[in-house]
């Protein structure tokens, strides 16, 4: 028998068919038929959302009728009224004809009991089970909707059964009722329904007038999402669609685990006789994500229209901090503001790559495109590939070679990836990404992929005044990429003519000494305390998903990604007011310990130096004049540059391999080699007639040959021929390259241990860590080659008179050159790193050997690197508190406009005319006045804290920064 249902809400006594209240009961319809006297009964069963089966009332239930009982909850601890009870309370609203005799229960929570004293105290309830035949045809459901399981007793137990098995048939069309231009021998049509609570079988009658829409409409006003447009045989409601989005943002579930754990719900004994519909689910969720960020964006409310050019169909969320021209700042007032304050109003951004989220080499479908092509985070996919055709792919190795990132990167392929990553645009004090900011990669950091991404992420910036750009290459990056935008985006040039830059501050210990100098943070005015590694939190974050979207197509990928990468946007957009609001606190406590430091730290020092020091550029600059004047230096620089070339010959000598491109390698080399000795030896034999003719030399082996330098050259021979002047300027120029190698050394420590880190980090396969080692083994010759250097220079000092008791350069020993992985400044120290005894070369600093007029010459110039440095960080925190500052104006501009534009989208007559899109555009008013009114209260408490006691019970001194407007 076919069991008829219709399922209405109710408040506060009266039925309504509206379900948005947050105070609900459920009211169940049932019906039976006698099956002697034919005489309709219909039951109105109220249950509150803590409605229990296992104390109910059901005496009027026999195995003469087939009702069925509903309930929200199985576990809770109230109990319906009774019979007398219900009956008290008067007919229900929708119980009427003369063929119906009502009965009324309703289940109040015993929470409520007492708030109630109208009505009448209970009688004693009736048994739950008088009997095993009472309960054979009751059927047990978990909530009040037929998209849920139920629980029918065979005699035994409660057995699941799907409501389709039941006979249960959703009418769809006419508020519960069955369409009366249908077949009357229709049952429905058969449909797999997928909920939050597994898969179901159910049959489904659509609605056959006239005007009815096409079936999948239907469906989808019942909440119930079609897996196709004609004719659906699987629909998932909104609910389960609903819950995996959630599900997947947050813990980066895919969709082949979620649709799994569903069948195990299901059936958790035969989970293989549960439907698979995992394409179908993959399909329709993806369709879902789709379409929820374009009604969250505004785009299905046409919101472009409302908002400044270049910010077409975009979905992703923007950074309210960020100065965004026409919207959160006016032109004007970055126009009227003076170079001095140009920190305030900069547009700091991030450059990285990441190489975690790959995509496999695989059969690939062309129709896979995005849904978001071009809209999201992702550049367009086909503008993408079509200009990468017209480029050369340039081996970009940096000018920073002891880095090598680059180049380990591309000696390092991905297994069966066609995309071995991406490279990402964000904002870098937020960590916003930027629309279209981010392009797939096939290898390591092309520089050109880099241009494309910042080039398209900057498409509507072109009013920005000033931008500044944080990426870990930029020293090497930077060096061509004027030229790059002149050459390949000739239309944004000029905004590329206004771009700072520097390196991150966690990246720029790994860099030489020049980029951390020049490129760091902490030295470069008008940036604030912005550290530029924001961007490396968001990959921990996303790399959660790498394992499912390498594994799918080009389009569903990037849509997935999009989805992710908005995701994250929409948590740091929640989170933004709290955490200007902490910085801020944080540095303008700061800033007086900093600023009393630096005073006191001057005084100590003449008015006079103070003015000088001021009076210089605290600008990190270059000196590229590397003139020599001096005879003497020349030529001696000069061979020790040839002592260099000789080692660097006998080092590819002793190279096992005899592959003749690598012996063509060394007779160039020697050939080379050669030439440079005898244009030296004629200018050496003509400025210093005394020394020692050369015998003839052989190109054979010219590595062998042994320089007559000075320190080749006994100490009784060089007074003969007047060396002694020569001898000390070698002296000086050996130090210094004794300091070169200890350098060299340090650093060559630093690289192996940070190439080996990533190589740890990023690196899957046999064939790929066969390739690492092998770089490593090189970065492993560098350090050799710098002990190496260091040791040749000592010895020639030592030939040369120098102390060999030098408490600066000693002795450097096979042990004190091994590599120290503790010396990785990549990452944090571990506990025992400060009781390790390191080697002495890591403490190096004053030359030895000199006068006290020197010594004291050198000590002022540490305090005043000092001086610089201490000042650069009170500068950088000052300039921090100013920028956190105009953020806040910023970020409250950006919520009152969010607040004017859908205030305006609601009341468009295209919208309003649809009352769904008029109310959620007015939800949105809503939800961003609340972001605004918090970040007004949360900023003015920064900003004007509450006065408060010292120590003696006066009132504390107001900082006269924070309180002239308090």
């Amino acid at each position: 028998m076919a069991i008829q249902s219709r399922y209405h809400r109710v408040h506060g006594g009266t039925t309504s068919i509206d379900d948005s209240s947050d105070e609900e009961t459920d009211v169940v319809i049932t019906s039976s038929r006698d099956p002697v006297t034919g005489k309709v009964t219909r039951h109105y069963v109220q249950f509150s959302s803590s409605a229990t089966l296992l104390n109910a009332d059901i005496s009027f239930l026999s195995s003469e009728d087939t009702n069925i009982l509903l309930a929200k909850s199985l576990m809770s601890d109230s109990r319906p009224f009774t019979t007398e009870e219900a009956m008290a309370t008067g007919s229900h609203p929708h119980a009427s004809g003369e063929e119906a005799s009502e009965t009324i229960h309703s289940a109040k929570s015993t929470s409520t009991q007492s708030e109630h004293d109208s009505v009448p105290k209970p009688s004693k309830p009736q048994p739950f089970i008088k009997n095993a035949e009472e309960l054979q045809n009751v059927i047990f459901f978990s909530e009040t909707h037929p998209k849920l399981g139920s629980l029918l007793w065979n005699g035994g137990y409660f057995e699941r059964k799907s409501l389709g098995d039941l006979g249960v048939i959703l009418n769809l069309g006419h508020l519960g009722d069955a369409c009366p231009h249908r077949e009357q021998s229709s049952t429905g049509r058969k449909l797999t329904l997928v909920h939050t609570n597994g898969f179901h079988e159910m049959r489904v009658q659509f609605c056959h007038c006239d005007d009815a829409p096409d079936d999948y409409v239907q469906l989808m006003r019942a909440q119930l999402f079609p897996s196709t447009i004609t004719h659906p045989q699987t629909v998932f409601t909104f609910d389960v669609l609903s819950n995996f989005h959630t599900h997947t943002l947050a813990l980066k579930k895919s969709p082949y685990d979620y649709h799994e754990a569903l069948r195990q719900s299901t059936n958790s004994a035969f989970p293989q006789d549960v439907p698979d519909r995992y394409h179908e689910f993959c399909r329709v969720s993806r369709v879902w994500r789709y379409l929820s960020s374009q009604r969250q964006s505004g785009q299905s409310h046409e919101i472009d229209r409302l908002l400044k050019e270049g910010r077409f169909k975009t979905i992703i969320v923007r950074c309210p901090a960020c100065p965004d021209i026409g919207f959160n700042i006016e032109k004007a007032e970055i126009e009227l503001a003076g170079e001095d304050e140009k920190h305030k109003y900069t547009l700091f951004i991030s450059a990285d790559g990441n190489y975690r989220l790959q995509r496999k080499a695989k059969n690939d479908d062309p129709d896979d495109v995005a849904l978001n092509e071009g809209h999201g985070c992702f550049a367009d996919t086909q503008k993408y590939q079509e200009w990468l055709k017209s480029q050369d792919e340039v081996d970009d190795t940096g000018i920073c070679a002891h880095l090598r990132a680059v180049r380990l990167q591309n000696i390092v392929k991905f297994r069966n990836a066609v995309i071995s990553g991406v490279v990402a645009i964000q904002c870098a004090r937020h960590g916003f990404f930027m629309p279209q900011g981010i392009v797939d990669l096939t290898k390591g950091e092309v520089y050109a992929r880099t241009d494309y991404a910042l080039n398209s992420s900057l498409s509507d910036q072109t009013d920005q005044r000033w931008i500044m750009l944080s990426y870990d290459i930029w020293c090497s990056y930077s060096a061509k990429l004027k030229k790059h935008f002149r050459d390949l985006f000739p239309e944004s040039a000029e905004l590329i003519e206004k771009m700072r830059g520097a390196v991150p501050k966690m990246h720029i210990k790994n860099h030489i000494v020049a980029c951390q100098q020049l490129w760091s943070f902490n030295y470069l005015r008008h940036s604030g305390e912005t550290c530029g590694e924001m961007i490396e939190t968001s990959w921990s974050d996303l790399n959660q998903a790498s394992g499912s979207t390498r594994e799918q197509n080009d389009g569903h990928r990037h849509d997935t990604l999009d989805d992710f990468m908005g995701y994250w946007n929409w948590k740091k957009f929640q989170g933004i007011v709290s955490k200007i609001a902490t910085d801020y606190t944080k540095v303008v406590a700061r800033l007086p310990t900093l600023n009393s430091n630096f005073e006191q730290f001057t005084k100590r020092f003449p008015t006079e130096i103070i003015e000088k020091w001021k009076s210089s550029d605290c600008d990190p600059f270059r000196d590229d004049n590397k003139a020599v004047h001096s005879v003497f230096e020349a030529t001696i620089t000069k061979g020790i540059e040839l002592e260099d070339h000789q080692l660097e010959i006998l080092d590819l000598v002793a190279d096992l391999s005899r592959e003749t491109e690598h012996l063509n390698q060394i007779s160039v080399e020697r050939h080379k080699l050669h030439h440079a000795i005898v244009k030296w030896m004629k200018m050496y034999s003509a400025s210093y007639p005394d020394s020692e003719n050369s015998k003839p030399m052989s190109e054979d082996e010219p590595e062998k040959i042994l320089l007559p330098l000075p320190s080749n050259l006994s100490q009784p021979s060089r007074a003969s021929r007047n060396f002694e002047c020569l001898a000390q300027t070698e002296l000086k120029l050996r130090q210094g390259q004794a300091h070169d190698g200890l350098s060299d050394l340090r650093m060559a420590i630093k690289t192996y241990n940070f190439n080996v880190k990533w190589k740890r980090d990023n690196v899957v396969g046999q064939g790929p860590n066969t390739r690492a080692e092998m770089f490593l083994r090189m970065l492993i010759a560098d350090k050799t080659r710098a002990g190496q250097k260091y040791r040749r220079a000592r010895k020639a000092l030592l030939r040369l008179g120098f102390d060999p008791k030098d408490p600066t350069l000693r002795p450097l020993d096979e042990k004190d050159a091994e590599v120290d992985q503790s010396k990785n400044t990549s990452v944090p120290s571990k506990l025992g790193d400060s009781k390790k005894n390191e080697p002495w070369y890591w403490n190096v600093s004053r030359p030895g050997g000199l006068t006290e007029s020197e010594k004291k010459q050198w000590s002022i110039e540490m305090d005043r690197v000092k001086w610089f440095r201490d000042k650069a960080v009170r500068d950088r925190a000052q300039e921090e508190k100013e920028i956190l500052e105009e953020e806040m104006k910023r970020v409250v501009a950006s919520f009152r406009k969010y607040v004017s534009i859908w205030n305006e989208l609601a009341i468009e007559p295209r919208n309003s005319s649809i009352p769904g899109k008029s109310s959620y555009a007015l939800r949105k008013v809503a939800l961003y006045g609340r972001f605004a009114d918090h970040a007004d209260k949360t900023f003015n408490a920064a900003r004007y804290p509450p006065k408060t006691l010292d120590g003696s019970g006066k009132m504390a001194t107001d900082n006269k920064e924070t309180c002239t407007k308090g």
